[in-house]
């Protein structure tokens, strides 16, 4: 989603011939942070001080999390789209048992992780993969299985529409284990007038899988705001009561 960045450092700017990346430096929500943008949409913010750059300030990051509660026996994990890596380095530090792979599909976006968002500290963990590709492409090619695969595939607002089409959705549940959850970060209203795409996108889910789950990441919003919500979808129950952050 768009947000307002007025008196945040610019340290970095480039149009990609795709989209506008920005870097910028501010206090956001708390924290001295780093943000990057595409196209005005924040796609990462990670704090600075030492110590405190896992941090997930996002609360649909920390949503992401509820994937763990639903199955505690998760151990490989695909992120597809990575922005800034700001969910995989909160994973690689505080669940030591797991690994991940991630594929961004933005040379531009893995160039500026590297140089501004610690990617190249990232890959120096042997739990951590980076695959430079589509996420759409990377599944067709892959014979790989994971117990989450969560995707997070956005440039600026706009979410991948290969990886949301009936195909996509057959193809990552191709990709999962017996167990497996896939999880999508969307922008809609969770209710009303405003969720028409949300109710598509959430029937073409179902009919692959043949349970989902639709939770909004900020509860003290309305659920009538278009705003970050998650849809979890498993061939395996989900548990009606998880709570939101």
């Amino acid at each position: 989603m768009k947000h307002t960045v007025e008196g945040f450092k610019l340290l970095y700017a480039a149009d990609t011939g795709h989209s506008r990346l920005e870097v910028r430096e501010g206090y956001f929500r708390g924290h001295v942070s780093r943000l990057l943008l595409e196209d005005g949409a924040l796609e990462t913010a990670m704090p600075l001080t030492e110590g405190e750059e896992h941090v997930l300030l996002f609360p649909y990051m920390r949503l992401f999390d509820q994937a763990f509660a639903l199955r505690p026996g998760i151990r490989s994990v695909l992120l597809i789209g990575g922005g800034g890596f700001q969910w995989p380095r909160h994973v690689l530090k505080t669940r030591p048992d797991i690994k991940i792979d991630v594929v961004e599909s933005s040379p531009d976006v893995i160039s500026i992780s590297r140089s501004f968002f610690g990617l190249n500290t990232l890959e120096q963990d042997a739990r951590f993969h980076l695959y430079p590709a589509d996420g759409f492409d990377f599944l067709l090619g892959s014979a790989k299985r994971y117990d989450l695969i969560l995707n997070d595939a956005f440039t600026g607002a706009a979410a991948d529409s290969a990886l949301l089409s009936a195909e996509g959705i057959s193809l990552t549940k191709v990709h999962l284990s017996e167990e497996g959850l896939s999880l999508l970060n969307m922008v809609s209203a969770v209710r009303g007038p405003f969720t028409f795409r949300t109710r598509h996108i959430r029937r073409r889910f179902s009919d692959t899988f043949r349970h989902t789950l639709l939770l909004q990441a900020d509860e003290s919003r309305s659920p009538y705001d278009i705003q970050n919500c998650v849809l979890f979808a498993s061939g395996r129950p989900l548990t009606p009561d998880i709570s939101t952050p």
